[in-house]
């Protein structure tokens, strides 16, 4: 089976189900370079660097548009991508992605099954990863990574208990500007027990003000800025500690402040999604890292990062 993945995430759930040998195209966003003898096609450009017409009518390739040069080299036989419908906040229509599934077929030459995946909560990942294994027709390889990380969560909620509930949590997707961590995360936090500041099932990533984290007053900050690596991510301190209110919240205060990449953590729900949980679970249980995760895969402030300027 001939398989083209248009996100990263899919990408590295192909290769978890043992897939590499065949993909045939990739989105330019994925990084994933061909082994030997392997063609591996890039058949996507960023927005706005297409000079051909778009392929979308109704629904719309979120980040990218396609290559469909690229894409009918590689001669696929299924096509999976992120889909987002052009009417915001509504999900695309089964006739609008039939009809796509039939436009692409007709302008790159053959015919192809084109499966969408777009979630939100994080029973939807679970779903997905194996709704994914059954289309591609490897059931018995794929079906496990949702029902392990199920259980990996279940089991450390358990677990940790007494060091988790009720505990406020403060989920920073982006420091300027300000936002909160959406989509799946509130779902993660309510998961362990504790009280996400950004509800379940709110809009991706919500808009938030200081004044209202101030207020929120959580005993747990994790500052995961969308596509930034960790030692970006620690860097943003220097802009908050400056803040006003910020050595009155009770995170600052015990130095509860986790600082985590948010290229592979949180907002990938691929395989790495297990790895998003050990690093929620050690930022609200007080976990250092190595404990349940990889060693050095976040930062938590040190006393004497909070205290510096008074000493």
């Amino acid at each position: 089976m001939r398989l083209v993945s248009l996100e990263p995430y899919i990408t590295e759930l192909l290769l978890f189900f043992g897939e590499r040998k065949n993909i045939v195209g990739i989105s330019s966003r994925c990084r994933l370079a061909p082994e030997e003898g392997q063609q591996l096609a890039v058949v996507t450009v960023p927005k706005g660097g297409s000079s051909g017409p778009s392929v979308y009518h109704n629904v719309m390739l979120s980040r990218e548009s396609l290559d469909l040069a690229a894409l009918k080299a590689a001669k696929p036989e299924v096509v999976i991508a992120s889909l987002v419908s052009s009417v915001p906040g509504e999900e695309p229509l089964q006739g609008e992605l039939l009809g796509l599934q039939e436009e692409l077929s007709g302008k790159i030459g053959n015919p192809i099954k084109l499966y969408t995946y777009n979630p939100t909560r994080l029973e939807e990942i679970f779903e997905d990863s194996d709704r994914l294994a059954r289309q591609i027709k490897v059931t018995d390889r794929g079906s496990s990574i949702g029902k392990r990380a199920k259980a990996q969560l279940m089991d450390w909620g358990a677990n940790f208990y007494d060091r988790m509930k009720n505990k406020k949590v403060t989920v920073i997707a982006s420091v300027e500007p300000l936002h909160l961590g959406g989509l799946w995360i509130p779902d993660m936090v309510h998961a362990l027990s504790a009280v996400s500041q950004s509800k379940q099932g709110s809009v991706i990533h919500p808009a938030v003000s200081w004044r209202e984290i101030v207020e929120f007053r959580p005993d747990v900050i994790v500052v995961a800025p969308i596509g930034a690596a960790l030692k970006e991510a620690m860097a943003q301190f220097k802009i908050m500690e400056k803040w006003e209110g910020w050595e009155t919240i009770p995170a600052v205060k015990r130095g509860e402040v986790v600082f985590c990449d948010g290229i592979d953590h949180f907002y990938n729900p691929g395989p790495k999604i297990i790895d998003s949980f050990g690093v929620m679970v050690s930022a609200i249980a007080g976990f250092e890292s190595g404990y349940i995760t990889k060693r050095d895969i976040f930062h938590r402030l040190r006393w004497l990062e909070l205290q510096r300027h008074k000493l």
